[in-house]
């Protein structure tokens, strides 16, 4: 099968690792297309190269492990690619009323509701057919929420690559204190515990490919999820 390299953008800063790996394309994970191709040729392209696309990357990661930093890194270095973020479709049936359909005002996670998980896997997979690379962070605790994802995005030809992003427990409430989550606030008693679950719920490897973030910077992280994507 014909494959193309995916071209990447080289990162601004200092950071030597991430400068050096930049002036190397990402292999594998679909084909060399510019901004300005409009969606007609993109299809196009696709279908005369061989290659299986469009293709989904499944951001995983507890709650302040950095998912949507490492995302936006991503999208910025790889061209036609783009952040299909569900968590919009939560907050809006969140703040639904009660009364009507839909609503997950009574829900601890909007997760728990099937229609936010069908209107999420829908949004994936129109951002994954018109797009390079699909890029979604995305917190997944349980792990038959994940595979009913990768299934929908299967059953639509997309391929998609498990990538898990973890941090020791530390870790994470040290960048949620960071980001002015104060634990004893209504929002940090939400997160905070469920920050927790998902650390020991990613011990388990059917979440994906796990890569540790501690003690290194973003953009480092975004090459190593870039690199996994060529295996």
């Amino acid at each position: 099968m014909e494959t193309h390299a995916l071209k990447v953008r080289p990162l601004a800063g200092g950071d030597a690792p991430a400068i050096a790996a930049a002036r190397s394309s990402v292999a594998g994970i679909g084909v060399g297309l510019h901004p300005g191709y409009n969606d007609t040729v993109a299809r196009q392209s696709r279908s005369r190269s061989g290659v299986s696309l469009p293709q989904t990357l499944l951001l995983n990661g507890a709650f302040g492990v950095g998912k949507t930093t490492v995302a936006r890194i991503i999208a910025r270095r790889v061209p036609n690619s783009a952040i299909s973020d569900p968590e919009r479709i939560g907050w809006v049936l969140k703040r639904l009323p009660r009364f009507l359909p839909g609503s997950t005002r009574g829900l601890d996670d909007y997760q728990h509701s099937a229609l936010s998980r069908r209107l999420a896997a829908r949004q994936v997979i129109r951002c994954a057919k018109r797009h390079a690379l699909a890029i979604v962070p995305m917190t997944f605790v349980r792990l038959d929420y994940l595979d009913a994802l990768d299934d929908a995005l299967r059953a639509s030809g997309i391929v998609s690559h498990r990538i898990c992003l973890t941090a020791r427990e530390s870790t994470i409430y040290e960048r949620l204190a960071a980001r002015g989550v104060d634990r004893n606030s209504s929002e940090g008693r939400w997160v905070y515990p469920r920050a927790l679950a998902a650390c020991r719920a990613h011990e388990n490897a059917a979440f994906g490919q796990r890569i540790q973030t501690d003690d290194i910077t973003p953009e480092t992280v975004a090459l190593r999820v870039m690199e996994a994507l060529e295996t």
